[in-house]
């Protein structure tokens, strides 16, 4: 059995008018994150963000909001944005460097971490900047957003070593389709589930 993912990437960005506290050391340094961690979730990354304060000395300032995108646009353009934002997905980080709000990373992380992560994690946490590809994020988090199971011996024309394009998957159902449905599709009822 064959299985097709979709995953979305958190990943965190250092915005461009900040960082500068990131890189303080020690007394009275300290960095604002901002990221949709809230209830639960946000008590238990402030426990993290806790004992980060206590091995460096490093105050965290953290804002949780569900309301991410509008929290984070808004600081954008009043010109106050948090150090550190820990968005959804590639594509929400892509339109911040685009616009120029986003600094890179490849002066703060060290590059011998870059060999604990495969090709594709740094291929995501890249982007190409049009002076070619600075490293933006680090992935912190992966959510499977779907899947398409199925036998390879019975569909051939998928690949056995990599996910299929969704051109390959049209193909497919063309092919297979006989005047009903080819494809059935599973929903979750959370708010959360897309």
């Amino acid at each position: 059995m064959r299985i097709v993912r979709a995953v979305a990437l958190t990943a965190i960005a250092v915005l461009a008018t900040g960082a500068g506290a990131c890189t303080a050391g020690g007394d009275g340094a300290s960095v604002t994150v901002l990221a949709s961690w809230t209830g639960g979730e946000g008590a238990a990354f402030r426990e993290v963000l806790d004992r980060f304060t206590a091995r460096t000395g490093i105050r965290v300032d953290y804002q949780g909001t569900r309301a991410l995108t509008q929290v984070l646009t808004a600081e954008v353009q009043k010109g106050t944005p948090p150090d550190i934002a820990v968005l959804p997905s590639p594509g929400d980080l892509a339109g911040y460097v685009r616009r120029g709000a986003v600094r890179p990373l490849d002066d703060v992380i060290d590059t011998s971490a870059q060999q604990s992560h495969s090709p594709r994690w740094l291929r995501l946490e890249q982007l190409d900047s049009g002076s070619g590809r600075a490293r933006y994020a680090v992935a912190v988090k992966t959510s499977l957003k779907s899947l398409i199971w199925y036998d390879p011996r019975r569909l051939p024309d998928l690949s056995r070593d990599a996910a299929p394009t969704w051109d390959q998957l049209i193909r497919l159902s063309e092919r297979l389709s006989t005047g009903g449905p080819v494809w059935c599709m599973g929903l979750g009822s959370t708010p959360v589930s897309g």
